[in-house]
């Protein structure tokens, strides 16, 4: 934090000082302050994008979701190809209940990065919420195959199988 507080003391307003003392008060769970620095870098540098993800960020995790999807509405307009903007957009969207929005997020990140095994979990519990099962267990696959340790994907997709399995059953009776 020293270095970059020097930073500042040398060129004021500099945002990627800023953007950096927000990721290091972020990483050390100091929300409030890493939110301030965000803004403060945003206040030098409106269109950083990465500065407007990481003030989303913290914003939604203080719980403020409607300001959160601003923000990442904001930072995907000064940068579109961010595929974590969009997840995170989408995560947000669905914790407002507006699912058929979050999935087209969902998809815009997978598009941007095929290979991100988040934005495919996500994508399958969207679907497994709406009932799409069938497209569910290929994504959760798909997150599996592109990132083998993760027991997020596994469990979803274990419960996904059992649903269907299930629906199944149900349907023979």
């Amino acid at each position: 934090l020293r270095l970059y507080y020097l930073a500042l003391a040398a060129r004021p307003g500099y945002a990627l000082a800023y953007y950096n003392i927000g990721n290091v008060y972020a990483n050390q769970g100091r929300m409030a302050e890493a939110e301030m620095n965000f803004r403060r870098a945003l206040e030098s540098w409106p269109d950083y994008a990465d500065a407007r993800v990481n003030l989303a960020n913290t914003i939604a995790e203080r719980g403020d979701t409607a300001d959160a999807i601003l923000q990442y509405q904001r930072a995907l307009r000064s940068s579109a190809a961010q595929p974590k903007a969009h997840n995170n957009l989408a995560n947000a969207l669905m914790r407002q209940g507006k699912t058929a929005e979050a999935i087209e997020q969902y998809r815009r990140a997978i598009a941007i990065k095929p290979d991100f095994a988040e934005a495919c979990n996500n994508l399958a519990n969207a679907f497994a919420e709406t009932g799409r099962l069938d497209e569910a267990v290929v994504l959760y696959r798909r997150a599996i195959e592109i990132q083998p340790d993760f027991p997020a994907a596994a469990g979803n997709l274990k419960r996904a199988l059992d649903r269907q399995a299930q629906l199944n059953r149900d349907g023979a009776r």
